[in-house]
Protein backbone atom coordinates (compact mmCIF):
# COMPACT_ATOMS: atom_id res chain seq x y z
CA UNK A 1 0.00 0.00 0.00
CA UNK A 2 2.81 2.52 0.75
CA UNK A 3 4.71 1.63 -2.45
CA UNK A 4 1.65 2.86 -4.09
CA UNK A 5 1.41 6.16 -2.25
CA UNK A 6 5.05 6.78 -3.04
CA UNK A 7 5.43 9.79 -5.49
CA UNK A 8 6.89 8.99 -8.61
CA UNK A 9 7.09 11.84 -11.07
CA UNK A 10 8.63 15.75 -10.77
CA UNK A 11 5.07 16.82 -11.29
CA UNK A 12 3.57 14.52 -8.18
CA UNK A 13 7.00 15.83 -6.37
CA UNK A 14 5.82 19.32 -6.82
CA UNK A 15 2.14 18.84 -5.70
CA UNK A 16 2.99 16.97 -2.64
CA UNK A 17 5.92 19.56 -1.66
CA UNK A 18 3.14 22.27 -2.36
CA UNK A 19 0.76 20.47 -0.29
CA UNK A 20 2.90 19.92 2.79
CA UNK A 21 4.34 23.59 2.52
CA UNK A 22 0.46 24.79 2.56
CA UNK A 23 -0.32 22.56 5.29
CA UNK A 24 3.01 23.49 7.45
CA UNK A 25 2.28 27.05 6.44
CA UNK A 26 -1.56 26.85 8.02
CA UNK A 27 -0.15 25.41 11.14
CA UNK A 28 2.39 27.67 11.71
CA UNK A 29 0.02 30.28 10.82
CA UNK A 30 -2.78 28.90 13.61
CA UNK A 31 -0.14 28.93 15.92
CA UNK A 32 0.67 32.61 15.41
CA UNK A 33 -2.40 33.87 15.51
CA UNK A 34 -3.32 31.78 18.42
CA UNK A 35 -4.92 34.09 20.81
CA UNK A 36 -5.06 37.22 18.96
CA UNK A 37 -7.00 39.71 19.38
CA UNK A 38 -9.40 40.12 16.41
CA UNK A 39 -11.78 42.52 17.30
CA UNK A 40 -9.27 45.08 18.34
CA UNK A 41 -7.94 43.48 14.89
CA UNK A 42 -11.31 44.75 13.57
CA UNK A 43 -11.21 47.85 15.06
CA UNK A 44 -8.23 49.32 12.86
CA UNK A 45 -9.16 47.96 10.04
CA UNK A 46 -12.25 49.67 10.06
CA UNK A 47 -10.51 52.73 11.72
CA UNK A 48 -8.61 53.04 8.74
CA UNK A 49 -9.34 55.25 6.57
CA UNK A 50 -10.38 54.46 3.08
CA UNK A 51 -7.99 56.45 1.04
CA UNK A 52 -5.53 54.51 2.70
CA UNK A 53 -6.48 51.04 1.55
CA UNK A 54 -6.86 52.80 -2.07
CA UNK A 55 -3.61 54.01 -2.20
CA UNK A 56 -2.18 50.79 -1.21
CA UNK A 57 -3.96 49.04 -3.47
CA UNK A 58 -2.85 51.41 -6.35
CA UNK A 59 0.23 51.42 -5.19
CA UNK A 60 0.42 47.15 -5.36
CA UNK A 61 -0.99 47.81 -8.94
CA UNK A 62 1.68 50.28 -10.03
CA UNK A 63 4.17 48.57 -9.18
CA UNK A 64 2.92 45.18 -10.82
CA UNK A 65 2.56 47.44 -14.02
CA UNK A 66 6.10 48.39 -13.75
CA UNK A 67 6.91 45.04 -13.39
CA UNK A 68 5.30 44.00 -15.58
CA UNK A 69 6.79 46.77 -18.32
CA UNK A 70 9.87 45.97 -17.46
CA UNK A 71 9.58 42.51 -18.30
CA UNK A 72 8.18 43.31 -21.38
CA UNK A 73 10.88 45.91 -22.58
CA UNK A 74 13.41 43.34 -21.48
CA UNK A 75 12.14 40.71 -23.99
CA UNK A 76 10.63 42.74 -26.83
CA UNK A 77 13.71 42.92 -28.90
CA UNK A 78 14.04 39.31 -28.72
CA UNK A 79 10.53 37.74 -28.07
CA UNK A 80 6.76 39.36 -28.55
CA UNK A 81 6.18 39.44 -25.07
CA UNK A 82 2.22 40.56 -24.69
CA UNK A 83 1.78 42.86 -21.64
CA UNK A 84 -0.94 41.05 -20.25
CA UNK A 85 1.51 37.69 -20.33
CA UNK A 86 3.86 40.16 -18.16
CA UNK A 87 1.68 41.36 -16.03
CA UNK A 88 0.49 37.58 -15.15
CA UNK A 89 4.19 36.79 -14.52
CA UNK A 90 4.69 39.56 -12.56
CA UNK A 91 1.49 38.36 -10.62
CA UNK A 92 2.11 34.87 -10.24
CA UNK A 93 5.99 35.57 -9.16
CA UNK A 94 3.88 37.68 -6.19
CA UNK A 95 2.38 34.87 -5.88
CA UNK A 96 5.43 32.44 -4.93
CA UNK A 97 6.75 35.38 -2.83
CA UNK A 98 3.99 34.94 -0.66
CA UNK A 99 4.08 30.77 -0.10
CA UNK A 100 7.70 29.85 -0.52
CA UNK A 101 10.92 30.93 1.16
CA UNK A 102 13.50 33.09 -0.14
CA UNK A 103 15.83 31.04 -2.03
CA UNK A 104 13.00 29.05 -3.34
CA UNK A 105 11.31 32.92 -4.55
CA UNK A 106 14.48 33.40 -6.65
CA UNK A 107 14.44 30.32 -8.49
CA UNK A 108 11.12 30.48 -9.40
CA UNK A 109 11.48 33.90 -11.68
CA UNK A 110 13.80 32.05 -13.65
CA UNK A 111 11.59 28.72 -14.08
CA UNK A 112 8.22 31.11 -14.70
CA UNK A 113 9.85 32.84 -17.24
CA UNK A 114 11.08 29.95 -18.67
CA UNK A 115 7.84 27.97 -18.65
CA UNK A 116 5.30 30.56 -19.07
CA UNK A 117 7.20 32.96 -21.66
CA UNK A 118 9.69 30.34 -23.10
CA UNK A 119 13.03 32.04 -22.49
CA UNK A 120 16.11 29.92 -22.40
CA UNK A 121 16.87 29.15 -18.18
CA UNK A 122 20.18 30.66 -18.69
CA UNK A 123 18.70 33.92 -19.97
CA UNK A 124 16.40 33.83 -17.70
CA UNK A 125 18.79 33.57 -14.60
CA UNK A 126 20.54 36.81 -16.43
CA UNK A 127 17.18 38.69 -16.06
CA UNK A 128 16.80 37.92 -12.13
CA UNK A 129 20.20 39.45 -11.76
CA UNK A 130 18.86 42.32 -14.09
CA UNK A 131 16.31 42.42 -11.76
CA UNK A 132 17.66 42.60 -8.70
CA UNK A 133 20.33 44.95 -9.65
CA UNK A 134 17.81 47.46 -10.28
CA UNK A 135 16.32 46.84 -6.88
CA UNK A 136 19.41 47.69 -5.58
CA UNK A 137 19.49 50.82 -7.65
CA UNK A 138 16.11 51.81 -6.06
CA UNK A 139 17.14 51.12 -2.73
CA UNK A 140 20.40 52.90 -3.10
CA UNK A 141 19.05 55.86 -4.36
CA UNK A 142 16.36 55.82 -1.47
CA UNK A 143 19.31 55.95 0.77
CA UNK A 144 20.45 58.45 -0.48
CA UNK A 145 17.74 60.63 -0.64
CA UNK A 146 16.75 60.20 2.89
CA UNK A 147 19.68 58.92 4.65
CA UNK A 148 22.67 61.01 3.60
CA UNK A 149 23.79 63.53 6.16
CA UNK A 150 23.90 67.08 3.48
CA UNK A 151 21.49 69.26 2.38
CA UNK A 152 18.08 68.56 0.55
CA UNK A 153 19.18 69.30 -2.95
CA UNK A 154 22.41 67.25 -2.53
CA UNK A 155 20.73 64.46 -1.31
CA UNK A 156 18.41 64.38 -4.59
CA UNK A 157 21.60 65.18 -6.95
CA UNK A 158 23.46 62.22 -4.97
CA UNK A 159 20.12 59.84 -5.95
CA UNK A 160 20.14 61.09 -8.98
CA UNK A 161 23.79 60.10 -9.99
CA UNK A 162 22.97 56.98 -8.31
CA UNK A 163 20.06 56.15 -10.39
CA UNK A 164 21.87 57.63 -13.53
CA UNK A 165 25.49 55.11 -12.71
CA UNK A 166 23.29 52.12 -11.47
CA UNK A 167 20.51 52.20 -14.01
CA UNK A 168 23.02 53.63 -17.33
CA UNK A 169 25.98 53.74 -17.31
CA UNK A 170 27.16 50.65 -15.59
CA UNK A 171 24.38 48.40 -17.36
CA UNK A 172 25.94 49.93 -20.52
CA UNK A 173 29.54 49.11 -19.43
CA UNK A 174 27.88 45.29 -18.98
CA UNK A 175 26.45 44.89 -22.18
CA UNK A 176 29.75 46.03 -24.18
CA UNK A 177 31.94 44.01 -22.60
CA UNK A 178 29.65 40.88 -22.26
Amino acid sequence: MLGAMMLTSPRQICAGAWLFGTLLGLVLLGEATLGADWAALGERIAATPAWVWATTALTWAGALALRAWRLQREWLPRRALAFADSLGLSVAHLAVHAALPVRFREASYVRLLHRRAGIPLERAALSLVWLRWQDLTVGLAFGAALLLPLESATRVAAAALVLLVGAVVLPQRARRTG
